[in-house]
């Protein structure tokens, strides 16, 4: 009697341990795969990062690169129209030569290139935004002010320093952003963007050349400014980083020059930009001065 009551209480007999032990430890597995599970699908990587080549939102960076590539390149490869008008006599009140004027705009492509160095780390940290906002104001901030200088100190600030530093905040986030949002048609994507410089390099010209006689120098860099603004509007609006910051990069890695690859690459556009600044510096100017300008062709 007692053996068979005893026999009855299953959860004393070792195998019925055995099955309540199996059976807590799939549920604790079980609770352990689906709290990782939820983790996984929590992390950035897999659900908040946008997919590339994907929709219109690609493309929209794209536009924006273009507008950020025409207010920066297209002011600094117009230079030329700006040293051209202060050799001449007007603008500057100072006595200058040509080549010291020709430091006004070799600073402000100096600070457009090396700013562009310096700004990668920020960029890489999520602060592209942050840097669109201060760029832009100081590319209209310095335009307005240049057209209200008329010493040569003057614009060496407005011009040079206040221009030159906004576009240097702005112009590597400017390629950057579309570079990340395409895979396939990365190149396409980037040179659609770059287009932009070349454009605002034409534009710019040819509206100095006909608004300074009209409406004076003042004037004409301020409705220059208030082109910039405009076109400073979509990518203020609408450019995105698509990767998560990150927050842990040095400064410049000097490691990646040991590549020879890359190191051939740099030394090359290093060559490359040495010649390239001063063909759009002096080359309206020289077509002046050799009597190039019969037709009024110079400025284009």
């Amino acid at each position: 009697m007692s053996q068979s009551s005893g026999s009855g209480h299953l959860p004393n007999t070792p195998l019925a341990k055995d099955e309540m032990d199996l059976s807590l430890g799939t549920s604790i597995s079980r609770c352990a795969v689906e709290e990782s599970t939820e983790s996984r699908q929590e992390t950035p990587t897999e659900k908040s990062i946008p997919a590339p080549d994907i929709g219109i939102m690609p493309w929209i960076q794209v536009a924006g690169a273009f507008c950020l590539m025409f207010t920066s390149w297209g002011t600094v490869v117009s230079y030329g129209t700006f040293q051209q008008y202060y050799t001449s006599g007007g603008g500057i009140v100072d006595e200058a030569s040509s080549s010291t004027i020709a430091w006004i705009g070799s600073l402000q492509a100096f600070l457009l290139m090396f700013g562009a160095a310096l700004t990668g780390t920020l960029y890489d940290a999520g602060y592209f935004r942050t840097m669109m906002y201060c760029g832009s104001f100081l590319m209209v901030f310095g335009l307005v002010m240049t057209s209200l200088a008329n010493r040569y100190w003057q614009f060496i600030l407005a011009q040079s320093l206040c221009t030159g530093s906004g576009m240097g905040l702005v112009a590597l986030g400017a390629l950057a952003t579309p570079g990340t949002w395409f895979i396939k048609r990365r190149g396409l994507a980037i040179g659609l963007g770059s287009t932009g410089a070349s454009i605002g390099g034409i534009i710019f010209p040819i509206a100095l050349r006909h608004l300074i006689p009209k409406i004076g120098f003042g004037w004409a860099v301020r409705v220059m400014g208030f082109i910039v603004l405009f076109m400073l509007i979509l990518p203020l609006s609408i450019s995105r980083q698509r990767l998560p910051a990150n927050k842990r990069r040095i400064l410049i890695d000097f490691k990646s020059l040991g590549q020879l690859e890359f190191g051939l690459y740099c030394l090359s556009i290093f060559l490359a930009f040495l010649g390239f600044f001063t063909f759009y510096t002096f080359i309206e100017s020289w077509a002046i001065a050799t009597q190039l300008n019969t037709d009024g062709v110079a400025p284009y």
